[in-house]
């Protein structure tokens, strides 16, 4: 559930920074960012990766995921990215 909250949060966070930019992005290069939001919120219970713990505290973040897009022939995938917390808050176990 994380994972897809993170997910719908970068989506909204994109698409609200979108709206300021000059040009939006299209479809076409929200393709594999949208597959990648496929991906994460159909992983069963178990397989998702143990994110939301450090040192043996319960953290969550807020931030915004930033992608590098190639395109190849009419295909893009993701080759980079990176997440930047805005703010977090720990919590006792």
């Amino acid at each position: 559930m994380r994972a897809i909250c993170v997910a719908l949060t970068f989506t909204v966070g994109l698409l609200a920074s979108a709206a300021h930019a000059q040009q939006q992005p299209s479809a076409a290069m929200m393709e594999p960012v949208h597959g990648l939001v496929r991906f994460m919120s159909t992983l069963r219970r178990g397989e998702q990766p143990r994110i939301g713990q450090t040192h043996g505290k319960h953290f969550e973040e807020q931030g915004a995921w930033s992608f590098v897009l190639e395109q190849e022939a009419e295909r893009r995938q993701i080759v980079g990215y990176g997440w930047g917390v805005t703010s977090a808050a720990v919590t006792p176990p």
